[in-house]
């Protein structure tokens, strides 16, 4: 896991570059990007950049796609999928092709069953991702969804992100974010190695960010962790919070009232004794801040999952997990995954 979060930048380069590659064929049309966990998330936080830019691109988990009543007809539904056999994302797939859908795959494996589902596919990043927490398929996925997306914008006309530039400066903003936020998420992961619960909130992409570093906490290190809107967790979910609780808010480029809100939950959290951590400026007297810098506002975003990425890898090692494992190497677990995911799938 360690490895693949500090190769990220090479990674979300290659990954553009393979995008750029396999865009030019695509052509002008309603677009749905389908997934299962991390590989959804990757979907949702690349649409979430590109409404920026005025997008109406959509992202489905992909169980939940093959269950609305979306018309799809003369569509193109991109299926995401690292291993290439997620059981679901290619059933989305063949769903979206008997309602009349071009699909398309995105993989990081050449020859999976993806490959010969979707109508077309191709592969990304410079390698599988080799910790089943899968950090590094994240930012690959995403980069694809990024450089799909806007290959579609210009299609049809429509003001698109500035790619080469964009590409540079995110790759700046997660080099930045590397070098600058490790001591403090080791530091975060040691002093609150007992917290049970955890809470990540975010808004807007941000939110996107905090659901996927949840995913990994919950993988890595067995706790309870949940990515949630900002507002919604002051509505209700805070009343769970006690000194077993580690309250983590991102406030990249949040407005004045978005940041009087993340005051009001940290001062709040301190009170009933939970221990607060701020990603992305911070200044509300919390007990933990990381600072982000990113000369983009997609750039500041794709920076914000680094210092949750160290975390989740350094809760592991605090706990006595081997995060690249999953919990498969306790028989129960790899007993009970063959039942959601039978033999030669995910």
């Amino acid at each position: 896991m360690y490895e693949m979060i500090r190769t990220l930048p090479e990674s979300f380069r290659v990954s553009v570059e393979q995008s750029l590659q396999a865009s030019r064929a695509l052509e002008a049309r309603k677009t749905f990007f389908v997934g299962c966990g991390t590989a959804y998330y990757a979907g949702a936080f690349g649409t979430s950049l590109l409404k920026n830019y005025g997008a109406s691109f959509e992202a489905y988990e992909a169980f939940e796609f093959t269950q609305a009543k979306s018309q799809l007809k003369d569509s193109l539904v991109v299926g995401i999928s690292h291993s290439g056999v997620t059981k679901t994302t290619l059933e989305a797939l063949r769903h979206a092709q008997t309602q009349g859908s071009s699909t398309l795959g995105v993989t990081h494996y050449s020859e999976s069953p993806i490959t010969s589902v979707a109508r077309k596919s191709f592969v990304i990043g410079p390698g599988p991702d080799r910790s089943r927490c899968h950090t590094r398929a994240y930012v690959d996925a995403t980069a694809a969804v990024l450089v799909i997306g806007s290959a579609l914008l210009e299609l049809s006309g429509a003001k698109a992100p500035p790619t080469t530039s964009l590409y540079e400066e995110v790759e700046s903003a997660l080099r930045f974010a590397l070098a600058q936020t490790e001591e403090t998420a080791k530091l975060v992961a040691r002093d609150c190695r007992s917290s049970s619960k955890m809470f990540i909130a975010g808004v807007g992409p941000s939110l996107v960010n905090s659901r996927e570093a949840a995913l990994k906490l919950k993988e890595s290190s067995y706790v309870t962790a949940e990515g949630i809107g900002l507002e919604e967790l002051i509505h209700g979910p805070w009343m769970t919070f006690d000194s077993s609780t580690l309250v983590i808010a991102i406030d990249t480029l949040l407005d004045e009232r978005g940041r009087e809100r993340v005051a009001d939950l940290v001062t709040a959290s301190k009170i009933v004794g939970a221990k607060t951590w701020v990603v992305g400026q911070g200044g509300y007297g919390e007990d933990y801040t990381v600072n982000l810098r990113g000369t983009s506002s997609t750039a500041r975003r794709f920076a914000e999952i680094i210092p949750l990425y160290y975390f989740a890898y350094y809760s592991a090692l605090e706990r006595g997990n081997n995060p690249d494992f999953l919990r498969y190497l306790e028989p129960s677990y790899w007993k009970a995954r063959g039942i959601v995911f039978p033999p030669g799938t995910h």
